[in-house]
């Protein structure tokens, strides 16, 4: 093997580990971003499914204006925490 072929398989090598260096960085990536988007549209989901059912049985309870907001306010609150 002469000079020039031991520096290309260098060169080689190291460029190899730099693509795949940057493919496990973009795989992370994507799969981070489908995680966000995943947890996102859950709890998107799950909140406005809960907030209805919050709403329907205070009004069908009471029929107070006033107790469905302070409901709704109550697990907004509780839920940011």
């Amino acid at each position: 093997m002469d000079i020039c072929s031991r520096v290309w398989t260098r060169i080689g090598y190291t460029q190899l580990l730099e693509r795949q260096k940057l493919f496990k960085m973009e795989m992370s990536t994507i799969m981070l971003r489908h995680s966000v988007e995943t947890g996102l549209s859950f709890g998107l989901t799950s909140g406005i499914i809960t907030t209805l059912g919050l709403m329907v049985g205070l009004h069908s309870g009471t029929h107070s204006r006033l107790v469905v907001i302070g409901g709704i306010l109550t697990i907004a609150i509780a839920d940011a925490l």
